[in-house]
């Protein structure tokens, strides 16, 4: 609310004097129409109201679809919604895949979907009918990388909160794997075993504060997936631990899997953490470029500035986090949050999110008093002689390259020659 008016309010441009005397030209943020909203389940309430606050603040009408995987917060949502805002422009559909198809045969002026990469490609196809653009997070598989400089302490204590202290891994921008220098990655899998113990001291089985699995289908698709890995060691936790009638998985690290493991392929979404070991940023770059090469985020530990530097150059993600693997690039509201490729399109949050949700409209005002009135380009028949004065005027302007030279030399001379005479009468 605070930046709201100053967002909204139409905004000043260079005008071209040429095609636009004594006129002026601005930008002015127009609504869109009605957004459909499709939220996922990992963060039912916040990853559906926070970017209905963006709709709203672009002057959107909106429909929601909250995921039927969280159903007592689709309901609560639903709820709030129909007793704070004008059913005339916001509504909540609740139900599962009949439902979502029968609105995205819908046409919509815009549609903002957060959750995994299959779904996003039959929303895409759907809003292709009516030509409708799409705000897509996907998430991917976000890596780390950790270099032989790095503070190793930091590093596992960031690491273990990213994947392990908020909702037991299953957020979009959580750590997916880690790439750490061999020459550090012992004290590196201490000190990941150090603060999960530090986090949980009573295990992570007894506490409160380690999220479940969000249903038993989940557990069953995190479970499948250790079955499965067969070219790593397991060094923290492990399939023996899970149980499914409590939905737990614990806090798990999978050393050195190969790069082809069901591990390194598919989306972990869940508190599973691969450490890979490698020996130079080459070898690590190589690999983020094999695995997922357009994450939706990408965080780094080292002390270099040239290493950082060099990691930002040859990499691209949505967002990067140097020294830091926990929320910094989402709670920033003043950054797009948003990723690239496979792992999304278009941004949210701020003033990011209000340009991409609002239609940046151009609007050219042109002069209607004396003597501009009088001045427009020149109408029909055209002739070679106009045309060329035409391009002199906008482009090339009406001397030669070599006419130009001769002019500053003239001029340099002219100054040389006033400043002696200047200096003479002294």
């Amino acid at each position: 609310l605070k930046h709201l008016d100053s967002w909204a309010a139409p905004r000043k441009v260079p005008n071209p004097m040429m095609e636009n005397p004594n006129g002026s030209a601005e930008v002015v943020p127009t609504p869109k129409g009605t957004v459909l909203l499709i939220s996922p389940w990992n963060y039912p309430i916040s990853l559906c109201l926070k970017p209905l606050v963006t709709v709203i603040a672009a002057g959107n009408c909106c429909v929601m679809k909250p995921s039927e995987v969280a159903p007592h917060s689709a309901a609560f949502i639903k709820r709030l919604v129909e007793e704070y805002l004008d059913p005339s422009a916001f509504r909540v559909v609740l139900g599962g895949v009949a439902e979502t198809t029968a609105l995205l045969r819908e046409p919509y002026a815009h549609i903002v979907y957060t959750g995994n990469g299959d779904v996003a490609r039959i929303i895409m196809k759907a809003a292709s009918a009516h030509l409708t653009p799409c705000t897509l997070e996907l998430g991917g598989k976000s890596p780390v990388i950790i270099d032989s400089d790095a503070d190793i302490d930091l590093a596992a204590r960031r690491v273990a909160f990213g994947k392990w202290g908020v909702n037991a891994g299953q957020t979009c921008i959580a750590p997916d794997y880690v790439l750490v220098h061999r020459k550090v990655q012992s004290a590196f899998i201490e000190g990941l075993k150090a603060k999960i113990a530090q986090f949980f001291p009573q295990g992570a089985d007894q506490s409160k504060d380690f999220g479940r699995i969000i249903n038993s289908r989940h557990v069953a698709r995190i479970r499948r997936i250790l079955a499965q890995s067969s070219g790593g060691q397991v060094v923290v936790g492990g399939e023996s631990s899970i149980n499914p009638d409590k939905c737990f998985v614990p806090p798990t690290v999978v050393l050195d899997p190969s790069l082809d493991d069901v591990v390194m392929r598919e989306e972990i979404f869940g508190p599973v953490l691969p450490v890979v070991c490698v020996d130079s940023i080459d070898e690590a770059l190589s690999i983020v470029d094999h695995v997922c090469p357009r994450p939706l985020a990408l965080y780094m530990f080292t002390k270099s500035d040239k290493t950082q530097r060099r990691i930002l150059d040859e990499s691209l993600s949505g967002g990067v986090v140097i020294n830091g693997c926990n929320f910094e690039q989402y709670a920033n509201s003043s950054l797009p949050f948003g990723g690239i490729g496979t792992s999304g399109t278009g941004e949210l949050h701020g003033e990011h999110g209000f340009n991409n949700l609002s239609h940046l409209r151009a609007v050219v005002r042109k002069s209607q008093s004396w003597p501009f009135n009088k001045i427009d380009l020149p109408p029909p028949p055209y002739t070679d002689d106009l045309y060329e004065k035409f391009i002199k005027l906008k482009y090339t302007g009406f001397f030669s390259p070599t006419q130009i030279k001769l002019a500053k030399i003239a001029g340099i001379g002219a100054l040389l020659l006033t400043a002696g005479a200047i200096r003479s009468r002294l």
